[in-house]
């Protein structure tokens, strides 16, 4: 069902990943290039290396995989790491926006101004973006990592840049995000409107209400305005 959430005087921010595009994608991507790599350096199928490393992910999050895995195939040092770390990284050529999301965005390109705030090492979600071919259809893209660590959400550094440029109210800032733990908690505070986009959310445990979004989508397709 598609919702009235968003005024016509509105500015729209959007997280990137799992809001615009399905992360898991650009990760299962990074984990196969890491796979083709190690294939030529031990004695295993890639196939077998990347459920591995999927299995890494699964049972210990992304921090350490690739220091798990080497200590386990006693082929550990930081240069191999590093090494993996940048395959990872940067060997990702295949992830894409929805079709339905990128028409939405021409859609919203010629009623609204649209930002993207998102966090993570910005070299890397700077790659996803060209890959992504999505940075002609917003007004600008803020890298929270550029700012220093005390501009990752929940901050609000990033956001107050955007309101001084469009010298706007907070109420007249619609933020779309895939993370109730923390993508809304500050905005609620101020006043913004804070949109959860339930498709690749993140979200899973229960969420207090200081922390969670005013609103709640499927996804950005079921926007009108």
């Amino acid at each position: 069902m598609k919702r009235y959430i968003i005024n016509k005087n509105d500015i729209l921010i959007f997280d990137l990943d799992d809001t615009i595009y399905r992360e898991i994608n650009f990760v299962n991507e990074g984990l196969k290039g890491v796979a083709s790599y190690l294939e030529k350096k031990i004695n295993l199928r890639k196939k077998i290396i990347f459920n591995e490393l999927k299995k890494i992910l699964h049972n210990n999050g992304r921090g350490k995989i690739f220091d798990i895995f080497c200590k386990r195939k006693k082929i550990y040092s930081k240069k191999i790491v590093k090494k993996l770390i940048k395959i990872y990284r940067f060997c990702n050529k295949k992830i894409e926006v929805p079709k339905k999301n990128l028409k939405i965005f021409k859609k919203l390109k010629k009623n609204f101004r649209l930002y993207i705030v998102t966090d993570g090492k910005w070299q890397v979600q700077s790659h996803k973006i060209k890959l992504l071919k999505i940075k002609k259809d917003f007004s600008k893209i803020y890298f929270t990592d550029i700012y220093g660590k005390d501009a990752w959400k929940p901050s609000l550094k990033c956001f107050r840049k955007i309101k001084k440029i469009e010298n706007c109210k907070w109420e007249n800032i619609s933020y779309f995000g895939d993370n109730e733990e923390k993508d809304f908690v500050n905005l609620n505070k101020i006043g913004a409107k804070t949109i959860l986009v339930k498709r690749w959310s993140k979200s899973r445990k229960k969420i207090s209400k200081t922390h969670s979004a005013k609103h709640a989508i499927k996804s950005i397709n079921d926007l009108r305005y």
